[in-house]
This record gives structure tokens, C-alpha cells and sequence, in this order.
């Protein structure tokens, strides 16, 4: 299953933090 090049899997990093950024943004928003 974790067969990937390191490039995907940089890729895929890149894609949970701005995931997690935009939950992070999201409860800033709740609160405001």
C-alpha cells in the first residue's frame, strides 16, 4: 500500500497540512 515515489508522498504532506490549515481556519471562524 505504501508503494509511492517520495515525490507523492511529499505531495500527499502538502495536502494534509493545507487540509489541516483549513480546519484550523475554520474553527478561527466558529469563534469569530
Amino acid at each position: 500500500m505504501h508503494s509511492y515515489s517520495c515525490q507523492e508522498g511529499s505531495g500527499n504532506k502538502n495536502l494534509y497540512l493545507s487540509r489541516f490549515l483549513e480546519i484550523k481556519i475554520n474553527i478561527f471562524k466558529w469563534k469569530v
